[in-house]
């Protein structure tokens, strides 16, 4: 499945598949989309220190398409 259509349900559908508890598979799925977050801000602020002008807006736009709050 491609990773633009991974949300929540699907991701436990593939775990479950794969032999994973939902209660794991879920765990793994938050702590991976929160971990997302988190290091796309601090690399879009390293960016921005090192002359990207455009890093934060980049992030904003990958988040509209993806971040935890889409999914």
């Amino acid at each position: 499945m491609p990773m633009q259509k991974m949300n929540r349900s699907s991701f436990a559908a593939a775990a479950a598949e794969a032999g994973l508890t939902e209660q794991i598979a879920m765990k793994i799925f938050d702590e991976t989309a929160d971990h997302f977050e988190k290091a796309l801000t601090e690399a879009a602020g390293k960016m921005t220190a090192a002359g990207y002008k455009d890093a934060e807006k980049l992030k904003n736009e990958i988040l509209k398409c993806g971040g935890y709050g889409r999914i």
